[in-house]
Parts: C-alpha cells; sequence; structure tokens
C-alpha cells in the first residue's frame, strides 16, 4: 500500500505553465514521475535517476524525462472496459482501476530514495473527482494562468487543431472550425470548462490537501510558490532543487502571448471567460499581475 498523501496531482487546463511547475518538481531528487520508459513499463520506474537527465527537445539519445503518462493512464482505465476520456467522477472509478493505479503509483515510488509521486497530465483536470476517489488523501495543485494569454498560447501551438473538444462529443478543432466554429472561442471554452470542471471536484477535497498556483506568481517568485506546494507533501525544497529553480530561465510570457491577439479578439475571449477569470484575480489587459 502507499501512502496516499505522498502522491501529488499537479492539474490545470492546458497552456496554464503546468508542464513548468512539473519539470521543476521533478528536479527534487526525492521525487518520482512517470518517464518516457515507465509510461510504457512502468517496473523501469526503479532505475529512474534522482532527477530527469532530459527534458523535451534533448540531445541526449536515451534520456529519460518527464512525461504526462497518458499510455500509464490510458491502460489504467483500458483494464474496467473504460475510455479515459471526458470527465470522470468517483462513480466512474471501479476497484480494479484503483488498485492498477496504485501498482503503478507504488512501483515509481520504490525507486530509492523517492518520498513522493508527482504526476502532471492535462487530461486530469477534468479527473479530479475520479483521482480522489481512488487515492482519497493524494493532494492537487491548480496551476491557472491568465485566460487570454491560455487562448493565445493555444492558438499558437499546431496541435490544437487535433485537440478533440471533449462535450462536443470528442469532434477535432479542425473539424469544428470547418462547420463555422471559431477557433479562439473555441480555446476560450477549453479553458472555461476545464477550470470549471476542476473547480467543482476540488471543492470536495479539504483544503489542507490542494492549492491554487498562478503562473504569473510561479514565473514571479518559483522557490517561494514550490515551497507552498511542497507543503502539501510536508516538504521543503531541497537544496539541489534551489539550485536547479535558480539555473533555469524563467519569464513571464503572457505579454508577448496575448500581444499576438488583436484588441477584438481579446475583448471575445474574454466575453467567454471574464466572469470565471474574475474569480481567481485577473483582469482584461493586464497580461503581468493579478488584479489588485
Amino acid at each position: 500500500m502507499i501512502p496516499d498523501r505522498r502522491v501529488l496531482f499537479i492539474v490545470g487546463s492546458g497552456r496554464s505553465g503546468t508542464t513548468l511547475v512539473y519539470e521543476i518538481l521533478c528536479c527534487d531528487p526525492a521525487a518520482a514521475w512517470i518517464s518516457n520508459y515507465s509510461q510504457r513499463l512502468t517496473r523501469l520506474a526503479r532505475l529512474h535517476p534522482r532527477a530527469p537527465s532530459g527534458f523535451k527537445g534533448s540531445t541526449t539519445r536515451f534520456a529519460v524525462r518527464p512525461v504526462e503518462g497518458y499510455r500509464l493512464y490510458d491502460r489504467v482505465r483500458a483494464r474496467a472496459g473504460g475510455a479515459y476520456d471526458g470527465v470522470l467522477t468517483g462513480q466512474d472509478c471501479s476497484d480494479r482501476e484503483v488498485g492498477a493505479l496504485r501498482r503503478a503509483i507504488a512501483r515509481h515510488l520504490s525507486r530509492r530514495s523517492a518520498d513522493y509521486f508527482v504526476s502532471k497530465n492535462t487530461r486530469n483536470t477534468r479527473r479530479v473527482g475520479y483521482l480522489a476517489a481512488a487515492l482519497p488523501e493524494a493532494t492537487f495543485v491548480h496551476v491557472v494562468r491568465h485566460p487570454v494569454a491560455v487562448v493565445g498560447s493555444m492558438l499558437a501551438v499546431p496541435f490544437f487543431d487535433d485537440v478533440r473538444i471533449w462535450w462536443l462529443g470528442g469532434a477535432r478543432v479542425a473539424e469544428l472550425v470547418a462547420r463555422g466554429h471559431d477557433r479562439s472561442l473555441l480555446a476560450a471554452e477549453v479553458w472555461l470548462r476545464e477550470t470549471a470542471a476542476c473547480d467543482a471536484a476540488l471543492s470536495t477535497v479539504p483544503e489542507s490537501r490542494r492549492a491554487v498556483v498562478h503562473y504569473e506568481d510561479f514565473v514571479d517568485d518559483p522557490i517561494d510558490e514550490v515551497s507552498s506546494v511542497l507543503e502539501l507533501v510536508d516538504r521543503e525544497p531541497s537544496p539541489s532543487l534551489v539550485r536547479q529553480i535558480k539555473a533555469r530561465a524563467i519569464s513571464n510570457r503572457n505579454g508577448p502571448t496575448m500581444s499576438r491577439l488583436t484588441v477584438e479578439q481579446q475583448a471575445s475571449i474574454w466575453s467567454v471567460v471574464g466572469d470565471r477569470a474574475a474569480r481567481y484575480g485577473y483582469s482584461l489587459g493586464d497580461p503581468g499581475r493579478l488584479a489588485q
């Protein structure tokens, strides 16, 4: 059995900074994580280095790097005869899935010196209820970012056109645009629906096991924000992790990202996301800091 409190899920809409938070936490020698190897065969997690040997874009052919682990989660879900797609709640979680997920995490925690398990998977943003049912004491960090910057970033990545819109039957963005949907408004609704689903599920998780991290605060003071996150698993940043953070070039990309959108586009996006964005302290036209 694994202590659920040693499991930390990073959730948040795509392009919100979840990967940045995840990769930094994976540099902690005490952290276990799903790699490009262990998502295929979980027993390989025991051989993971104490920190990643490479990230995306690494020129090292055999680099061990953290990934979202889609294959692992899909495999767990498939064993119960279900698809790992859309919003999943505790009612969708079978005993068989609980066992499979716990075994997979335990394999990762079996790595020597591993003290806690951290996982980032964008799909998990709408499956907090499912994960909380499988691991009742697990902890969650919801990463949020200015939604206009999120939309600008979504529109800039080539794979956005292949994203399946789960509330519209799984149709791809490109298919929906061909039918007359506005691409930027689809991206805005992705942010809106995913954050709403995440917040609704997190409201049932005790406050001591959840936290909200704003991308803007994280890039401004990553060491302080990492310290707050690690409190959830009763840890402090190690000297090694602090050195890794200081060595990374971290900057707020909201301004350049939002500048790719016209004033009209930003206003249109805000008409979709504005009410929910205000709950997180954001205001239209302020890319750098939270609204005061």
